[in-house]
């Protein structure tokens, strides 16, 4: 299974440049395969906290990545698990506004190796230009698309028969 969801993610192409006029700030639809996500720098992040995922219903950018601007290729790799797992139990397009904190653990980082295209997504939005984002402020941004997790739902009886 991890096999598949790595080969979705290679198959996906990392769209840098939050500010160009390719409609990266549009909202996705939900007809699409892939849901964009934000990923940021920036050194306000909760005591302890390499990362954090801001998701919000209202905003153009749903899901943000918060990330400490030292952050490696491993830690960006387990902030986008983490949003893929957020969204496979809560679905893709945020209900409600909160913010997500994964504890760090003790694991063995060889266990789960970096995605091979993070060292790229690192790398623009280390040169990327400051932009302003609400609740997170002036940081540095880039925009990737993710294959949707929603579950399809099964099929609602008809109450008239």
């Amino acid at each position: 299974m991890q096999q598949f969801y790595l080969a979705m993610i290679l198959a996906l192409l990392v769209v840098p440049g939050i500010g160009s006029s390719a409609g990266a700030q549009a909202p996705a639809s939900k007809a699409s395969a892939r849901v964009p996500a934000t990923i940021v720098l920036s050194d306000r992040l909760p005591p302890g906290s390499r990362f954090v995922v801001k998701r919000s219903p209202a905003s153009a950018r749903r899901d943000v990545i918060v990330l400490a601007p030292d952050a490696n290729e491993q830690e960006l790799s387990a902030a986008i698990r983490a949003l893929l797992t957020v969204r496979q139990r809560e679905g893709d397009f945020p209900a409600d506004a909160k913010t997500v904190r994964i504890r760090p653990t003790r694991s063995n980082p060889a266990a789960r190796p970096a995605f091979p295209w993070i060292g790229r997504v690192l790398a623009d939005v280390n040169r990327a230009d400051r932009i302003e984002i609400p609740e997170v402020g002036s940081v540095r941004a880039v925009q990737i698309w993710l294959p949707k997790q929603d579950k399809p739902r099964p099929a609602q009886p008809n109450p008239r028969g």
